[in-house]
């Protein structure tokens, strides 16, 4: 039996490494995987509960992209983790979803990390031929990630991910190959699941001085974290046992949902959509132009988000329904706050 966050001690020392367990799959209406890895990597990891659950849709959705759909809409999620510098464990817990996700995926699944954006576009080009149809790109820093792509062919190469993560279009990207120039197009169905961490003082830095990235911010969905719920004086470090135990729900979660498996949107989970989607128009009408670009897809990630949930609820059919929706959006109404917050400092 997992502990629940609530019944962790604020300090622990006594047990360094977690291993295997029996996940406590709770009643038919939990969002059962969710719930487990957040009890898990809080035994191992002091990171705050925001980010935990941000994670945790982030793996869920890159595990079942391009497997369950609602209309041409996949799970991939872009997510950046936001707190300040050390302590928070951003990069550990983005480590620990890349460590699940490196069981439950293939190896050719993974763009490489810390790489220029001339080899980052020769794997992109050789995974597209392939016939991949989702990619796992992960960057330390968002702003390596700026800055690499603000070189020469780099514009493009930057235009392209972000542009996977909806998958509406083909992206043509160029590249310096030894007889000049070559480009290559991504097919539209392509989408990615970008993870990377940030400072709220950085996030601020880049808005100010990029003008490219305030139209592109919004494909990110960025969970800030001011507190923590728990503290390990001494680092921790989860096994292979309990890794793979995450692991295989996520692929009993595969299994369960045949690839193109189309997802509907139930009556009542419109309704509330509808609900929420008319209010947020009416938050723009009075925001400032800067919140507008910060939030201009904000209804895509609460679709998305709803559709992971929904994609792990134990339910006879694949249906979207309220209770998904008022999860999703309950996790973006985070991101909505610190945008507001962005907005007020970029404006002084």
């Amino acid at each position: 039996m997992i502990l629940g966050r609530d019944e962790m001690p604020t300090y622990v020392d006594e047990k360094r490494v977690v291993g295997g367990w029996t996940p406590d799959r709770g009643s038919k209406t939990a969002f059962m995987w969710i719930q487990d890895f957040e009890n898990a990597m809080s035994r191992v990891v002091d990171a705050p509960d925001e980010l935990l659950e941000g994670v945790a849709y982030w793996t869920a959705g890159a595990a079942l992209a391009s497997r369950v759909f609602n209309a041409r809409m996949t799970t991939n999620e872009y997510l950046v983790l936001s707190a300040p510098a050390a302590r928070f464990r951003k990069s550990t817990i983005l480590g620990y979803g890349y460590r699940i996700l490196r069981r439950v995926l293939s190896d050719d699944d993974f763009l490489p990390q810390d790489v220029s954006s001339e080899a980052l576009s020769l794997e992109l080009d050789a995974m597209a031929k392939s016939g991949k149809r989702h990619g796992v790109l992960i960057f330390d820093e968002i702003g390596t990630f700026l800055s690499m792509t603000s070189r020469e062919y780099g514009g493009g190469l930057r235009s392209a991910i972000l542009e996977r993560f909806e998958g509406t279009i083909p992206s043509k990207v160029s590249r310096k190959a030894d007889e000049g120039t070559r480009s290559y197009v991504i097919p539209s169905d392509f989408v990615m699941s970008f993870g990377a961490t940030s400072t709220p003082q950085d996030l601020l830095r880049q808005l100010r001085e990029g003008d490219a990235f305030r139209g592109t911010i919004s494909r990110f969905l960025i969970l800030d974290a001011k507190q923590r719920q728990r503290t390990y004086v001494w680092p921790r470090w989860m096994d292979d046992a309990g890794v793979e135990a995450l692991a295989e729900g996520l692929r009993v979660a595969r299994d369960r949902w045949g690839v193109g498996t189309q997802f509907r949107l139930s009556d009542a989970a419109f309704h509330l959509y509808r609900m929420i989607f008319e209010e947020t128009e009416r938050t723009l009408e009075k925001a400032p132009e800067i919140y507008a670009h910060l939030t201009a897809r904000d209804m895509v990630h609460v679709r998305k988000l709803a559709l992971i949930h929904a994609a792990l609820v134990d339910r006879e059919e694949a249906s979207i329904e309220a209770e998904d929706i008022e999860v999703a959006y309950r996790i973006v109404t985070r991101y909505l706050e610190f945008a507001t917050w962005l907005a007020s400092r970029i404006s002084m």
